[in-house]
């Protein structure tokens, strides 16, 4: 029987031995997930939550016997705890990204219990990964959920499932039998509800099984029945059918070649670090999946939560999972002993997800250890025999003890190759990963310059040409899925690593629209200017990228047919979908104009294009000569040539110009994008979904909060502040006042209601509107 303990805990943010008799008035009323200590947005400082907090929870148990286990699981705290239960100490335990499970049989009782659990949220230089300085934060409190499985004395503590794509099922247990007494042992599976067959084996084979894929992600579901003189206990857990391998040749899926293409991802938000619930962990994995289009993400650099793998699992993305560790390999017995739990508990407790195709079993970045990694890589070889392991570095010529050699590739600097040829860095042909490239090469804020964030954008096309290029490198995981939080020693002054294609509230840079146009099942088509002449020196707009899936993209200007153009194979011609360049916003124009002969006007055209792009400064010797035989050929003075500017590339007096992108695919319009000087803003408010459910825990909904013109494109250079309220049922998460960053940002709500109802939250802004929405709240059953 699973009890769940997430509602109705009492938290004060120290620790005194008088808590161990009664908790202080001051104590405040929280939920778990929680953390220990809310932090500002940015700027602010990692010693404000390394505290030790007390946590108290106060709940019943209605039956419990001598034949009875109780045990009760922490599925995450950072990063030590102490637990005390009805004045019975139990030992402290090292959860960090670990799920820690403890037996309480001898201190439970029938009616009330009091729980006190003690966090220390300090970092411990005997923890992974903490000994040196780490780029990213750790955060503290009981981050994940909390729930009492109450079973037989007899009772299974693991399954692991290993499949063969013909059929084969093997089942492994872990089972806590202390008297060795007899046991009755079947297992049945299932699929989409459906059950295929009962077994009172170990080993058995399913029928034309449906395989695990990225684009049919079948999960089946084991059901494990024990019966004992003790009682009956009924397990559940998922898997599929899938075969991966990593070959000199590159990844395959089931025998089909597959380019890993993916982003690393840190599993911190706003104000509360770590302590989001399953909305938000599944919410990553579908924006990956379905708006990223990404094929593989990095849990950089621990273990995440489970409900992020589980959305893995449905929705077919793979995973490489990580042990903790930034670089420092501490060389004292204990850090070292904690290192191998830390391989252990990942494997084991991770090991039925199909979605995870690499087990990362190095410190990311550190130094070669043979013993260390040689231990690893035989511990997890003993017991995972279905999937390779791999080991993070950022050095060439590493000590190579794992299937895999993954490799953190910094070289691209903008202006050069995108990747190292793998023999480079390694010295022969072996299965080779780029795990990270990008990131802190070049930091970029959703508020910088428009130049700045293309920047970055074609830093990412650049590299992703180049792994392409070569076959044998099974792919890349770009550095990083969003922005995140990290120590004085990083980020931008502001505690902040600005090396996302999101931003932390998971809200798209230009960047982020390089993965989205790799998608191949729906049409996409981005814009990565607003194309306004005075964001850009001298007024001189350049050639625009354009993001985009599509076959050809029309360009049009006020509605005037301008050029076709076609993605840019030339210099990128190994990616699935080069970006577009425009390089042409005049056209036809000057010589439909019937000022010039068809000469004439190609030369004055070629000159003005020219000039739009790069600025006459930069045009060659024969161009100047060219364009100045034409204006003596006519009679056009510098006046004149500058009219003609105006007239054909600035619009400089026209009410508005207006630029439409219309894509084709198989010569069939898919998609349009219009692009013109918007008079009319107004505050827009998109919640991710309309409904929350409150279930084991509460619910957070994000909110997407906007100013945008009335073509949908946001105030990016935007300085305003808005403010939020909501109905009793639910509770913001931060401040309830908040800046508009980049003319979006978003707000976390919770619920606070353990019932059903409406919630009603009201979001207002001085110059650009109020809007009230209703959210519908339902209550698990």
């Amino acid at each position: 029987m699973k009890q769940d303990l997430n509602f109705a805990w009492r938290f004060i943010d120290r620790y005194e031995n008088d808590f161990l008799r009664k908790m202080p008035k001051d104590a405040v009323s929280i939920d778990v997930p929680h953390t220990i200590k809310q932090i500002p947005f940015s700027y602010f400082s990692e010693r404000d939550y390394q505290l030790i907090g007390t946590y108290e929870k106060m709940f019943s148990v209605n039956k419990f016997s001598i034949n009875d286990t109780a045990l009760l699981v922490f599925e995450g705290i950072m990063v030590k705890f102490r637990v005390i239960l009805n004045n019975i100490d139990f030992k402290s335990y090292v959860s960090a990204y670990n799920k820690v499970t403890i037996d309480i049989s001898d201190a439970i009782k029938e009616g009330e219990n009091r729980l006190l659990v003690i966090v220390d949220a300090r970092e411990d230089k005997l923890v992974p990964p903490f000994g040196g300085v780490v780029d990213y934060l750790s955060f503290g409190g009981i981050y994940r959920e909390v729930h009492l499985d109450i079973v037989p004395r007899v009772y299974l503590a693991e399954t692991y499932v290993d499949t063969t794509n013909d059929g084969q099922v093997s089942i492994r247990y872990e089972m806590v039998n202390p008297d060795k007494d007899k046991f009755d042992l079947r297992f049945e599976i299932s699929l989409d509800g459906e059950v295929l067959g009962r077994y009172y084996e170990d080993q058995f084979t399913i029928d034309k099984p449906k395989l695990w894929s990225l684009t049919s992600p079948h999960l089946y579901t084991l059901t494990t029945m024990l019966k004992s003189k003790y009682g009956y206990q009924e397990t559940m857990v998922r898997f599929g059918f899938r075969e991966v391998s990593f070959t000199k040749k590159g990844f395959f899926l089931n025998g089909e070649y597959i380019k890993l293409r993916g982003l690393n991802r840190h599993q911190s938000y706003p104000y509360v670090g770590y302590a989001m619930p399953q909305s938000l962990q599944y919410r990553d994995a579908e924006i990956m999946k379905q708006d990223l289009g990404i094929n593989i993400t990095r849990t950089a650099h621990y273990p995440p939560s489970r409900h992020f793998l589980d959305r893995c699992d449905e929705l077919g993305l793979f995973v490489l999972i990580e042990s903790p560790g930034w670089q420092f390999i501490g060389e004292a017995p204990k850090w070292q002993a904690q290192y191998k739990e830390n391989i252990m508990r990942m494997v084991k407790d991770y090991y039925n997800h199909p979605s995870i195709i690499l087990w990362g079993v190095r410190i990311n970045e550190s130094a070669d250890h043979h013993d260390l990694y040689a231990w690893a890589n035989d511990w997890v070889h003993q017991f995972d025999t279905r999937r390779p392991t791999g080991g993070i570095r950022n050095f060439k010529h590493s000590e190579f003890l794992e299937d895999v050699y993954t490799y953190n590739d910094f070289v691209h600097e903008g202006d050069n190759i995108g990747v190292e040829d793998p023999k480079s860095i390694i010295g022969k042909d072996v299965p080779y990963l780029v795990t990270e490239y990008g990131g802190h090469m070049y930091p970029t804020k959703v508020y910088d310059s428009e130049h700045h964030r293309v920047s970055q954008a074609l830093r990412h096309f650049h590299i992703l040409n180049d792994i392409y290029k070569y076959p044998q490198i099974s792919g890349g995981i770009g550095w990083v899925y969003a922005d995140y939080q990290t120590h004085q020693d990083f980020g931008s002054g502001d505690h902040i690593c600005h090396h996302g294609v999101l931003d932390q509230f998971r809200l798209p840079k230009y960047a982020s629209f390089v993965y989205a146009s790799q998608i191949e099942d729906k049409p996409v088509l981005e814009v990565l200017s607003r194309m306004q002449i005075g964001d850009h020196p001298k007024g001189i707009l350049g050639a625009t990228v354009v993001a985009s899936n599509v076959d050809y993209i029309e360009l049009y200007k006020n509605e005037e047919f301008v050029a076709k153009f076609l993605p840019n194979r030339d210099e990128y011609p190994d990616l699935p979908h080069p970006p577009f360049i425009i390089d042409d916003y005049i056209g036809d124009a000057i010589l439909n104009s019937g000022r010039f002969s068809k000469m004439d006007a190609s030369i004055v055209k070629e000159a003005l294009r020219l000039g739009a792009i790069k600025g006459f400064s930069r045009l060659g010797l024969w161009q100047y000569s060219k364009i100045g035989l034409v204006m003596v050929k006519n009679k056009l003075s510098y006046k004149n040539l500058v009219d003609l500017w105006y007239q054909f590339v600035t619009n400089w007096g026209d009410e508005s110009t207006k630029f439409t992108f219309k894509g084709y695919l198989k010569n069939e319009l898919v998609t349009t994008k219009n692009i013109e000087v918007g008079h009319k803003y107004h505050l827009e408010v998109i919640p991710d979904s309309e409904t929350m459910t409150v279930g084991s825990t509460f619910d957070v909904l994000r909110l997407v909060v906007k100013v945008t013109d009335e073509f949908g494109f946001p105030a990016t250079y935007l300085q305003q502040a808005a403010s939020i309220k909501v109905s009793p049922e639910l509770a913001v998460i931060g401040p309830t006042i908040f800046p508009i960053t980049g003319g979006q940002t978003g707000v976390f709500i919770r619920t606070v209601t353990l019932l059903g109802g409406t919630g009603r939250i009201s979001i207002e802004t001085p110059d650009y509107g109020k809007v009230d929405l209703k959210i519908k709240i339902h209550k698990q059953s």
